[in-house]
């Protein structure tokens, strides 16, 4: 199952190092992070999903359709934090702050990411990455691709657990918010790099932390690293004020 091919577009990373970084030291960095992270994940997704049964029975995991590289779509994982039949009528809808269909648990589970630990077998199987953009799913992405320059430059790669985006801004829900997030995702492909995984990583936990404690400013300005990351020229930045 496939988007439309004019809904992706092709990337072409621009400096050698990344090119050697993205052929396999990616790949490596993934699996060497996700076989043992399974592991103690295990016990953990057990208890929560334990939890979520008890407090409304049903299906505790759930899947949904998004894009991956190069416009293939895919089944994701995640813990469920919804009530059953979320969207019962059929119709695709974004998750609001205050949304009634999220449940008590569900909505510690989206602040603290847990609901997400599940991707990590699609990060195994290879259709996702430890960081990249984050995957949209298929009716929004077309929608998105129409309307945000440069959009669609983020199905050149593998999409991420977490990601640049969602480090600095969190949880995106309308347009203008993703617009916001499309700068900070094709920023990322610009400037990929171990490095720049690795610095994303290390911000992973603060920014959980700061979206319990229900603040949404950049993680950058509340945690200096003792490595900086080379900047380079933002060339593949398309102007976004459109």
């Amino acid at each position: 199952m496939n988007m439309n091919a004019n809904n992706c577009e092709p990337y072409r990373v621009s400096h050698t190092r990344a090119r050697h970084y993205l052929g396999w030291g990616k790949r490596w960095l993934d699996l060497g992070v996700c076989f043992p992270a399974l592991i103690l994940a295990l016990p953990i997704m057990l208890i929560l999903a334990l939890a979520i049964y008890c407090e409304s029975p049903g299906r505790v995991l759930f899947w949904q359709w998004r894009v991956g590289r190069n416009g293939r779509v895919f089944r994701i994982w995640k813990l469920r934090t919804m009530l059953p039949n979320a969207e019962a009528n059929g119709l695709p809808l974004l998750s609001g702050p205050a949304d009634s269909r999220v449940t008590r648990l569900g909505y510690w589970l989206r602040l603290s990411r847990l609901d997400e630990w599940p991707q990590i077998w699609n990060i195994l199987r290879g259709e996702m990455s430890l960081v990249g953009p984050r995957p949209e799913r298929p009716y929004f992405a077309a929608r998105y691709a129409t309307v945000i320059p440069g959009y669609a430059l983020r199905h050149g790669v593998r999409p991420g657990l977490t990601g640049w985006a969602q480090v600095q801004i969190g949880y995106c829900s309308d347009l203008d918010a993703t617009r916001m997030k499309t700068i900070y995702d094709l920023a990322y492909l610009e400037r990929q790099s171990l490095g720049l995984d690795l610095r994303i990583l290390f911000l992973w936990t603060p920014r959980m932390l700061l979206n319990l404690l229900g603040k949404q400013r950049s993680v950058d300005r509340v945690i200096h690293l003792p490595f900086r990351i080379r900047r380079r020229p933002a060339t593949a930045i398309p102007d976004m004020s459109a």
